[in-house]
């Protein structure tokens, strides 16, 4: 009897899969015969097409009716193999086993071929295996498949089916490492015989590596990895070889295994690559499942093939199930390189999620985890990007959760960067957007914080004010009472500071989180007040108390101030000398701060030999140039001008490229003077020399150098020829940093472009002093700088808030009543009469104000007063100009001709006649244009007067 081809092929871990394949083709009951010939014939046809389950109805019913019978024996012999199979095939495995034990024990039937690679004995064997497993008899169906894979006569393709069941047979039976070594074994054998074979031990073995699941075993799956990195592509289970591959790398997450994790989190593939490879991989094999149909002899790896499909087809449905797969995978791997420190990649690896992934939960969450990598390295401008595109990806997403968080990193960012306001800005979003959350209250702390850098110190005050109301009750409503006074010292109202302080100590007592702090800004703010003899009792006070204090070395700079104000030189001197070395700033101050006081008390010899030893004991201090500079002053005093250029000559021929070293530029503006003093051409000499010098530092490449050489150029032009002055100022902005270079050459710069009306390169090179030095000795001339430039525009507002800066920020009393005047006239413009009047008032009361500030404010009072009708206070504030300060005369004649004018308003003619007249009569204001104006007003009310 021709033998009919059984193809069936198994799943590794799952037989059930199989027998589901087998049962695919099942075709309508045929009718049943009588004849044992046509029962027999009807089965066998019904199993040739594959309908196992007539087959099977067909087989039986012989068997029932004849198979007792002696003359149907053979017949018996021969089909009982196939009624075995078509029961295999619609799963009845139990009743199979039997006719597959009867069958093999009455061997092969005749004309089978043991040869042939679909021998009846072949199928036999297998498929008793496959029911062994299906009975749970693990170890009768281990041995079965190992005498089926060790009989090298069994079809191929079937035996190493055999070999991968036998494997799964140990994890069957929870023999994990028994699977592990077997596999570890065979595998090499079946890379070129058996490649698909060889991908689905692979597999297999990875996962009963998985299962032992400790260091020894997770090292050996890592390297099973690495070694099939390279075919990985070829795998079939390549998804479930995936996922094993993300759960070993989590494992090694787990275990703070961090490079290993990064090793296997690198290797497994984005979902879309892996659809994407599966997809065409599932196409492949339905191509040739398709081929294999139309040959009626390779059925069997027709089956074998559509059972791969079949678990290809799971294994898609079950990736495309997994939302967060790449999120998952990629949050891993960011935390491994996170977990070892490794900012930058973990950061990347998180920035292409953010750039990259739709919305959800882990993408939002790795975004967080972005922002706090970037923050760890520094790097200021990508927390601000990414918070950036946050904002575009989640603002709007209901599932958002994490936005106050990134908002304060962002706020951060800026804080750190050095942008201020924009910090603020942010701060304050997240106090007004979500008061109700954690990090609100801190976050309208750093708001108010802020605004105390940027030295608005009302703003300041406001906002912790704000702080206390809102949260009455948060632990920051102590820093708040702390900074406040703190915010009221940085702009000298010192006596409400002081009150501040007191009533913080009252509130908090000896715990308070700033109680020793405290004390100390008490002594300052009495010092500050012009209360020397109580700040040395509040000092010493300190000291006594506090000798290991970080702020004694700061106490004990100030005692010496307060000594000094006092008189007491000696003490003062002492004070300073206890400052100590490690205190390196205030070290610094105190020695300089002697070298003052020896130069008061006109002690020049020791004057030299101070500092000469603080450049012998302090050689890499940045004060060396300034040192240099008060040895060159006393050289001056002797008259020795060579030794003192030759001084000053060498620290810039030295140090000049050295950005970093402080008062190179006293050294360098102290020249043209020295020149001068050796005679007339001093400043054609000096500019011969430092032109040289500039040209030789640009060849070497000496930018500081070459720098300073310009700035120094400009100020030989200096008060001479100011257009030279502010050409060589120009020339020295190319190229300049704001950030690194000399502040004091950058403002100078800045100045120059804004007085030839380069408004934009002004604006731009002041806003970076602003940034990179917010305490910089020239933050007053910044902030006049950026008040000019918003006037020129039309924001006077704007000026206003930047004078107001000034005003706080400068040190010089002439800036000031400058800055003053400035500030009332444009408050006077904008219809502010009250707040200019005030500023006014300031300038006339303060005993320390010139002359001239004081003739300028009382002539911009009687403006003030003329502009709201209080014309006889307008007259008396005119009328004491040209009695009081006659020497500034330009304004004196002003004076005359304005308080004429309100005379007139007050319809009293005849006293207005007479300031006309008295104006005209001084010869010593006759060039001024307002006299001629005087003697016309005065013909026409003379001539009115007498009724012409």
């Amino acid at each position: 009897m021709k033998m009919i081809r059984l193809a069936i092929t198994t799943l590794v871990w799952t037989v059930i899969a199989l027998s589901q394949g087998m049962g695919q083709e099942t075709t309508a009951d045929a009718e049943v015969l009588v004849s044992p010939v046509d029962l027999l014939q009807a089965g066998r046809l019904a199993f040739q097409k594959g309908d196992f389950a007539v087959a099977e109805k067909n087989f039986a019913r012989f068997f029932s009716d004849y198979g007792e019978h002696t003359e149907a024996q053979e017949a018996v012999k021969v089909h009982r193999p196939l009624y075995a199979l078509s029961k295999v095939g619609i799963g009845k495995y139990a009743e199979a086993l039997v006719l597959i034990e009867q069958s093999l024990q009455q061997g092969a039937p005749k004309g089978d071929n043991p040869k042939g690679k679909a021998s009846v004995v072949d199928e036999l064997k297998f498929w008793r295996g496959i029911c062994l497993m299906q009975a749970q008899d693990w170890v009768a169906a281990q041995e079965a498949f190992g005498e089926y894979w060790s009989d090298e006569r069994h079809e191929p393709f079937k035996r190493y089916e055999a070999l991968l069941l036998f494997a799964h047979l140990y994890l069957m039976q929870g023999f994990a490492q028994e699977a592990a070594d077997f596999l570890k074994e065979q595998t090499p054998k079946m890379r070129s015989k058996a490649p698909d074979a060889m991908g689905r031990a692979v597999v297999l073995r990875l996962h009963a590596l998985l299962q032992l699941d400790d260091g020894g075993h997770r090292d050996e799956a890592l390297r099973l990895l690495r070694s099939e990195n390279a075919d990985m592509g070829k795998i079939t289970q390549l998804i479930s070889f995936q996922f094993q591959i993300l759960d070993l790398g989590a494992r090694f997450l787990e275990q703070q295994e961090y490079r290993k994790a990064i090793l296997c989190l690198q290797r497994v593939w984005t979902k879309r690559h892996l659809l994407d490879h599966q997809q065409q991989r599932l196409l492949d094999l339905q191509s040739r499942e398709a081929v294999l149909a139309k040959q009626k002899d390779r059925q069997a790896a027709r089956f074998q093939i559509r059972a791969i499909i079949r678990r290809v087809e799971r294994e898609l449905e079950r990736l495309k199930q997994v939302e967060d797969f790449d999120s998952g995978l990629r949050l891993r791997l960011a935390m491994a390189f996170q977990a070892q420190e490794r900012y930058r990649e973990a950061a990347l690896v998180m920035q292409q999620m953010l750039q990259n992934m739709p919305a959800d939960e882990v993408v939002e969450s790795a975004s967080l985890a972005l922002m706090q990598c970037w923050m760890k390295i520094e790097r200021w401008p990508k927390v601000i990007a990414a918070a950036d595109l946050y904002e575009q990806k989640f603002a709007q997403w209901d599932g958002v959760k994490h936005l106050p968080e990134v908002l304060f990193l962002k706020a951060e960012a800026y804080k750190e960067s050095q942008q201020a306001r924009e910090a603020a800005a942010v701060y304050g979003q997240i106090a007004e957007s979500f008061p109700k959350h954690p990090q609100a209250p801190a976050a309208l702390f750093m708001q108010a914080y802020m605004y105390l850098v940027q030295d608005d110190s009302e703003g300041a005050v406001y906002h912790f004010d704000l702080l206390r109301k809102s949260y009455p009750d948060h632990a920051l409503v102590e820093d708040a009472d702390y900074w406040t006074a703190m915010a009221l010292s940085f702009v000298s109202d010192y006596e409400t500071a002081e009150k501040k302080l007191q009533q913080y100590a009252e509130k908090y007592g000896e715990q308070g989180k700033y109680a020793i702090e405290a004390q100390f800004r008490l002594a300052y703010c009495v010092f500050a007040q012009g209360e020397h003899r109580q700040a040395v009792h509040g000092f010493g006070v300190f000291i006594k108390n506090h000798a290991e204090h970080d702020l004694v070395n700061e106490a004990r700079l100030l005692l010496g101030d307060a000594f000094l104000a006092e008189g007491e030189i000696e003490a003062g001197v002492a004070a300073y000398r206890k400052v100590e070395v490690k205190a390196k700033r205030f070290f610094e101050d105190a020695w300089f701060k002697i070298g003052k006081a020896l130069r008061l008390t006109g002690q020049l010899d020791k004057m030299t030999a101070h500092f000469e030893g603080f450049l012998q004991d302090h050689p890499e201090s940045l004060r060396m140039p300034e040192a240099v500079y008060w040895l060159g002053w006393v050289d001056r005093q002797n008259d020795d001008l060579d030794r003192a250029k030759q001084r000053y000559w060498q620290v810039l021929k030295t140090h000049g490229d050295d950005r970093d070293l402080l008062a190179i530029e006293d050294l360098v503006a102290a020249l043209p003077k020295l020149y001068r003093d050796t005679g007339e051409d001093g400043d054609e000499k000096l500019l011969a020399e430092l032109a040289q010098l500039k040209t030789l530092a640009e060849a070497r490449k000496l930018r500081v150098l070459a720098l300073r050489c310009g700035w120094a150029i400009a100020q030989v032009h200096r008060g001479r020829d100011e257009k030279s002055y502010r050409v060589a100022l120009i020339a020295a902005t190319a190229g300049l940093n704001a950030k690194k270079d000399p502040t004091r050459i950058v403002v100078d710069c800045a100045q120059a472009q804004l007085e030839m009306g380069n408004l934009t390169v002004a604006e731009a090179l002041f806003e970076q002093v602003r940034k990179w030095h917010p305490a910089a000795v020239q933050r007053d001339l910044v902030f006049a700088g950026l008040a000019k430039i918003a006037q020129s525009k039309g924001a006077q507002q704007q000026a206003i808030f930047y004078l107001a800066r000034a005003e706080r920020a400068t040190a010089s009393p002439q800036r000031l009543a400058d800055l003053k005047l400035r500030r009332a006239s444009l408050l006077l413009a904008l219809m502010k009469p009250d707040e200019a009047k005030d500023v006014l008032d300031s300038l006339l009361e303060d005993p320390g104000g010139s002359s001239r500030h004081k003739a300028l404010a009382l002539f911009a009072s009687g403006e003030l007063l003329m502009s709201i009708g209080e014309l006889r206070k307008a007259s008396a504030y005119y009328e004491r100009i040209y009695v009081v300060y006659g020497k500034y005369r330009e304004l004196v004649a002003k004076s005359y001709w304005r308080r004429g004018e309100v005379l007139e308003q007050m319809d009293l003619s005849d006293q207005a006649m007479e300031v006309y007249s008295e104006l005209v009569e001084r010869e010593d204001l006759r060039k001024f244009e307002v006299v001629a104006l005087a003697e016309k007003k005065l013909q026409r009310l003379q001539k009115e007067g007498a009724g012409l």
